[in-house]
C-alpha cells in the first residue's frame, strides 16, 4: 500500500461513526413507515400512473358538499376601504398560513385517531352484531 490508500485511526473511526448514524436514521424512518395504517401503506405502493387515475377517479366521484360552512367568504363591501389601506407585512400574512395549517395538522391527527379507534371497533365486532351501543361508544369517542 502506498501512503495514499492508508486511513488513519481517526478516520476509519469518524467513517464507523458515520455508517452508524447512517443505519440508525435509515431504521427509524423505516420504524415510522411501519407505522401508518394498513391502507396508506397499500396506497404508496401504488405506480404514479395508478395513484394519478385513483386521484381522479376520487376527485369525480367524491360527494360536492354545498352548504355554508364550504362556501368562500366574501369581504363584506363597507369594510374595503379600511382592508385596502391596511398594509400587511409578508411575515404575518405567513405566520398566518403557518396557524391554518398547523389546525389542519391537528384535525388529521385527531381524524386519523379517530379511523383508527372506529376500525377496531368494526374489527372486533361481527357484522350483524353493530348495536345502538357501539355507535354510542364511536359517537362518544368523536366528541
Amino acid at each position: 500500500m502506498s501512503n495514499e490508500q492508508t486511513i488513519s485511526r481517526e478516520e476509519l473511526q469518524e467513517l464507523l461513526a458515520f455508517k452508524q448514524e447512517w443505519e440508525q436514521d435509515k431504521q427509524r424512518k423505516l420504524d415510522l413507515f411501519h407505522l401508518l395504517p394498513k391502507e396508506i401503506l397499500e396506497d404508496l405502493e401504488l405506480s404514479k400512473a395508478n395513484l394519478r387515475k385513483l386521484c381522479n377517479t376520487f376527485n369525480r366521484t367524491r360527494t360536492n358538499y354545498d352548504n355554508e360552512w364550504t362556501r368562500r367568504t366574501f369581504i363584506n363591501r363597507q369594510y374595503i376601504g379600511e382592508c385596502n389601506k391596511v398594509n400587511v407585512s409578508a411575515t404575518s400574512a405567513i405566520q398566518g398560513r403557518y396557524k391554518d395549517t398547523e389546525k389542519l395538522r391537528m384535525m388529521a391527527s385527531a381524524t386519523s385517531k379517530l379511523f383508527e379507534e372506529i376500525q377496531t371497533i368494526i374489527g372486533d365486532l361481527d357484522e350483524d352484531s353493530m348495536t345502538y351501543e357501539h355507535w354510542k361508544t364511536i359517537d362518544k369517542r368523536a366528541h
